[in-house]
């Protein structure tokens, strides 16, 4: 009896792909591959990815960026993969591979994750909030995945920057982990500007401009979580995402909550202070939730 199941990843900047059992626990990875440009490339490329897994599970959980009908598998909009927009992954993968498939939106995903076997296993009321090519957001509300009346909650992405004045910009892009990097890397001219690990280490030196860019984007992080508390008075924030292992991102996130407490003290008589912590599954999240809606199907 075959007892793994084929879970996948799929970002707006990366696939990634494993077997994990029932218990959540990875028993294999391939490495995260560039997802594709385009539609007939990306079905190129997931099928490729899957078919090296062939014989060796009982079923696909699959997140994805984008607002997601988990009942039939259909994607609306695709988020970050425009492209994905009125897929029915579900239904095409189904068919093809004759196993169960669910597919699910990937902060949703990665909410399910923690609410399962992480940091909101005895949370009532939690936010997940994803750092990555974008913002994702999951949320439980009493001690439920709350997905909303159009399967839009948690797209906090979508939201408008709280520091813009003129010439509006969005969560997406003023708090994606991805465009810090990068800035980061362009400022100090490294070769690739894509090395997180570079970035970070230059963060940890003192390096004062990849400080000051860093400091910036955990006040845009910290004012995307105040504005979810105010709305829905969360008890703990769990800081998800591949950024999300790096201790320094937590603790950057919270002093600037802490700044924002300082700076309006009527916020912090106010509204009571949610716990933010780490994510326990960094990158694997997405899939280790997506395996839970399957499993829970």
């Amino acid at each position: 009896m075959i007892n793994n199941y084929l879970c996948l990843d799929i970002g707006g900047t990366s696939l990634k792909s494993g077997l994990i059992d029932a218990n959540g626990q990875l028993q294999q990875s391939l490495d995260a591959v560039p997802i594709a440009k385009n539609k007939h490339d990306f079905w190129h490329q997931l099928t490729a990815t899957i078919d090296r897994f062939q014989g060796r599970f009982a079923g696909m959980a699959i997140s994805v960026p984008g607002q997601v009908d988990p009942q039939r598998g259909i994607i609306h909009h695709g988020g970050a993969l425009p492209y994905l927009d009125q897929c029915n992954l579900q239904e095409s993968l189904e068919n093809h591979y004759q196993v169960p498939v669910a597919v699910e939106n990937d902060g949703k995903a990665a909410a399910l994750a923690e609410k399962w076997r992480g940091t909101l296993q005895y949370c009532q009321n939690g936010l997940v909030l994803v750092l990555g090519t974008g913002v994702g957001g999951g949320l439980i509300i009493n001690n439920q995945l709350y997905r909303g009346s159009h399967f839009q909650a948690g797209e906090l992405s979508l939201m408008l920057a709280a520091t813009t004045r003129t010439n509006f910009k969005i969560t997406g892009e003023t708090g994606s982990a991805v465009k810090m990097i990068t800035a980061i890397a362009h400022q100090l001219q490294l070769p690739d500007r894509h090395d997180g690990h570079q970035v970070f280490a230059a963060i940890a030196d003192g390096n004062p401009d990849a400080e000051r860019i860093f400091e910036a984007y955990g006040m845009e992080v910290a004012q995307i979580i105040l504005n979810v508390q105010a709305v829905l008075d969360v008890m703990t924030v769990a800081i998800g995402g591949g950024i999300s292992a790096q201790p320094s991102v937590v603790l950057m996130i919270r002093k600037q909550y802490a700044a924002l407490l300082q700076q309006y003290p009527v916020i912090g008589t106010t509204l009571s202070k949610p716990e933010i912590v780490p994510a326990k599954f960094h990158n694997q999240a997405n899939m280790i939730g997506a395996l839970a809606g399957l499993l829970n199907r």
